[in-house]
């Protein structure tokens, strides 16, 4: 539903959070009624681009976000949208307490089989995404979004689909035939066909966008259970050089809590990391095995810490 950002809501608190080319933040329903017309809670989460006059190329992103939002919309583990708005340009969605980043990065303490839970919830929204044949483009712990759940343990669900791509023929987006774009935080998650077409300033290949996802997972599972920071202090050079020589991220640390439960689930593990992560990007196994093998650590390792 189309909505008046300007006139239809107020801003609730402070930003949750700003970049170059958009500020979200939390906001209330003014309008009567409105909330039970959109079908949302009485506070939301807008997404408002900063832009005054759009260009193309934005005008281009905005749209594409929001159709496949609402595309995915009924995906328990992929950010609501409730609603836009073309003047301003913005989106409504579901409102989430912070990132999964900075709650790993946070003094919560978290089980090894509640941050098992945590990746199985994102997997799923992955799996959702790829089986309508959406890649995501820009997975990393900053883009999922989490809330404490009311009976206890953390909800989690992918956001920020700003640059991701449809890859069905009937709907393709245009963004497909678009070179990736890189900096240092979304580098620590691409995988190296990635980086390479990064480098040469070509599209990725249209097979490849789903491993890549696939990839940037993979690092995402490892984050997760190791609690650390991919590639933490590499510039983008380096990171970079260390997937040219098929390097990743030190698998024992992303081991050793899993390992404490349960040597038989560590070794799980070690097999299937190492095929998420593959320099063969065909190689790699699809999202619904990945939130396979993701659910079987999450049921079987102990949730408090």
């Amino acid at each position: 539903m189309q909505v008046n950002l300007a006139t239809d809501f107020v801003p609730a608190d402070t930003p949750l959070g700003t970049g170059g080319q958009a500020a979200v933040f939390a906001a209330r329903a003014v309008g009567v009624g409105l909330a039970t017309r959109l079908g949302c809670p009485p506070t939301v989460a807008v997404k408002l681009l900063k832009a005054t006059r759009m260009t193309a190329h934005q005008v281009a992103l905005l749209q594409n976000e929001i159709a496949l939002m609402w595309l995915l919309r009924d995906q328990a583990n992929i950010v609501r949208l409730y609603g836009y708005s073309d003047a301003p340009p913005g989106i409504l969605m579901e409102l989430f307490e912070g990132d999964l980043a900075g709650l790993l990065q946070s003094d919560a303490r978290l089980g090894v089989g509640q941050l098992a839970d945590l990746a199985q919830q994102w997997a799923t929204g992955l799996e959702a995404m790829h089986a309508q044949g959406v890649a995501h483009c820009d997975l990393k712990t900053a883009n999922v979004f989490v809330s404490r759940r009311p009976g206890g343990g953390w909800r989690a669900a992918i956001g920020d689909l700003g640059t991701s791509r449809s890859l069905r023929s009937d709907r393709a987006s245009a963004l497909v035939h678009a070179a990736p774009e890189l900096n240092v935080l979304s580098a620590r998650y691409a995988a190296p066909e990635v980086v390479r077409a990064f480098h040469r300033r070509r599209p990725l290949d249209a097979a490849l966008y789903f491993p890549a996802d696939i990839y940037a997972a993979a690092v995402m599972l490892w984050e997760c259970l190791a609690r650390a920071v991919p590639w933490q202090g590499c510039s983008f050079e380096q990171i970079a050089e260390h997937l040219a020589a098929g390097r990743r991220p030190e698998l024992h640390l992303a081991l050793a809590p899993v390992a404490r439960a349960s040597e038989a689930l560590a070794q799980q593990l070690a097999d299937i990391l190492p095929r998420l992560w593959a320099d063969d990007a065909l190689a790699r196994p699809p999202a619904a095995t990945l939130r396979h093998s993701v659910a079987s650590l999450a049921v079987m390792l102990p949730g408090e810490p």
